[in-house]
């Protein structure tokens, strides 16, 4: 609570005189004052495998400690380019972000840092392996990891399976007969909650079995006249 106003004088009027306890730890600037004279963390527990200091604020720490000179290690570039203040880059050179050993890290200007296995995880990507088309039978390089077509013609063009898949399916259904029987007992949200699902999946179950009952004819639409 701000320091201020009636809310603040009421409830330390309440605390004092009412509760009798003492208000002398109610200062707003108390916390601020503890992280300005707060210690440093040292060195020692920062520079090691599987740390979680922060990356923006170890480089500046590097500097301040003198372990690391303000200029990159590859080409000596300094801060300075064309008269302009240019940002340094820390780099781990094993390309895990929070392995901050000393003899991992690394000061690279940008240009430097384009060009190394590190630069924006490219040594971590996955290699990319051919794939065949299920529909035209190419192999192709999928630009994605959920590409399984070669071109938008083929996806377009695939076979489609109106055929159920019980083996995807996360709740096993009862047969027909049981369903109906427990459908006309507690209802469409009783026999869900039965199974885990809602009022509405149990209707498309029904739906579901009543259309694979029906020969192929009678689910073609008529046409319109």
């Amino acid at each position: 609570m701000r320091p201020a106003g009636g809310n603040h004088r009421t409830l330390r009027r309440y605390v004092e005189q009412v509760w009798e306890i003492s208000t002398s730890h109610f200062d707003p600037d108390r916390a601020r004052n503890e992280a300005l004279q707060r210690r440093p963390i040292a060195l020692s527990s920062i520079l090691v495998e599987a740390s979680s200091y922060s990356r923006a604020h170890l480089k500046a720490r590097l500097f301040k400690e003198g372990l690391k000179e303000r200029c990159c290690e590859l080409c000596s570039q300094g801060e300075l380019w064309r008269g302009q203040r240019m940002a340094l880059i820390l780099d781990h050179i094993n390309g895990v972000a929070d392995d901050h050993r000393l003899e991992n890290l690394r000061i690279v200007c940008p240009n430097c840092a384009a060009t190394l296995d590190t630069h924006c995880g490219r040594q971590n990507r996955l290699e990319r392996v051919a794939r065949e088309c299920p529909h035209c039978g190419e192999a192709f390089w999928p630009a994605y990891a959920a590409q399984r077509f070669c071109s938008r013609h083929c996806a377009l063009r695939r076979t489609r399976t109106p055929a159920p898949r019980p083996e995807l399916r996360r709740v096993r259904r009862p047969p027909y007969a049981h369903l109906v029987r427990e459908v006309r007992a507690l209802g469409y949200a009783g026999t869900g909650r039965r199974y885990g699902v809602s009022d509405n999946a149990i209707r498309k179950w029904l739906r579901q079995y009543e259309s694979e009952q029906q020969p192929p004819c009678a689910r073609e639409k008529p046409p319109l006249e």
